[in-house]
């Protein structure tokens, strides 16, 4: 269909760019572990530590701090100097570290020690998600930017899609023998499941039972982020692919010497005053047929 159509969707003949190819896959891969993993950081927070959703949304500052502060400097550091292609590779290297970090997250880590994970997971993601549409939307000719910057986001949140969709079967396929393992045979109270643990009902167990369903829960999430990082190190593996494209000045500073002119016309109008044609009087303005042969009394 995207073949035969007169204006498809997704033109195909983008493929046939090394620069659009790599990058969809590598957002797609990028997507796949990012949204995947990150999606079970609050309920990490909310089961294991026992903190609110309120409270656990703002254990993510750290994540999205060093997503900001990596994406403004790298963008910064590519408008002056030109050379993007570090920044993906560099960006999906520390975020294959960042994974495997959140691994290591445990009952008893401490909350310093997770807001460092998170940082530096956080500053890997924005070494190479933003980057990779800027490289895509210079990669491209001109009158395709659109199409282009919105194909790449299309693959980054279907990986996103893939990632939370197989990222939870494993969790679910996981947390059944997790749990068994640490509560030792000791069978929840009726009504309580994973799916709708919360602090304030896990904070009416016994002791016993409380501390091997958040280890069972944990170790879980750890297999989560686990997986995740052989994933994100095939992101890194597609960003050695990318080339390095001179960055385009498009031409938004030609367009600007027209307007100048337009604007700076009028002024010269009042004092060229003379050279306007003058109003015809009213002798030489067309009559009625009528009244052409009247004279005025």
């Amino acid at each position: 269909m995207e073949r035969r159509a007169a204006e498809p969707v997704l033109p195909l003949h983008l493929f046939r760019l090394r620069t659009f190819s790599v990058t969809s896959v590598t957002g797609f891969i990028v997507g796949f572990a990012m949204f995947g993993a990150i999606t079970y950081l609050p309920a990490f927070f909310q089961v294991v530590r026992g903190i609110s959703p309120t409270v656990s949304g703002v254990y993510l500052l750290p994540l999205m701090a060093g997503l900001l502060a990596v994406s403004i400097t790298s963008g910064q550091i590519i408008s002056r100097t030109g050379r993007y292609r570090f920044f993906p590779i560099a960006g999906s290297a520390v975020m294959t570290l960042g994974l495997y970090l959140l691994s290591l997250m445990g009952p008893g880590t401490p909350t310093a020690l997770d807001a460092l994970y998170m940082l530096v997971l956080g500053m890997g993601i924005g070494g190479v998600m933003q980057v990779l549409v800027i490289i895509v939307q210079n990669g491209v000719p001109h009158g395709e930017l659109g199409v282009a910057t919105s194909g790449a986001t299309f693959f980054r949140s279907i990986g996103g899609s893939f990632g939370t969709a197989i990222f939870g079967a494993i969790f679910a396929n996981v947390l059944v023998g997790n749990l068994a393992k640490h509560l030792h045979g000791v069978s929840l109270p009726h009504g309580l499941s994973a799916a709708n643990a919360t602090p304030a009902l896990l904070g009416h167990l016994p002791a016993a039972v409380h501390q091997g369903f958040v280890a069972g829960y944990a170790e879980s999430i750890q297999t989560v982020f686990l997986v995740a990082v052989p994933v994100a190190a095939l992101a890194f593996l597609a960003t050695l692919l990318i080339p390095q494209v001179e960055l385009k000045q498009w031409p938004g500073a030609a367009a600007a010497v027209p307007d100048a002119d337009v604007a700076a016309a009028p002024e010269a109008l009042p004092g060229d005053a003379q050279a306007r044609p003058s109003r015809p009087s009213p002798e030489h303005e067309a009559l009625d047929p009528e009244d052409a042969g009247r004279k005025d009394p």
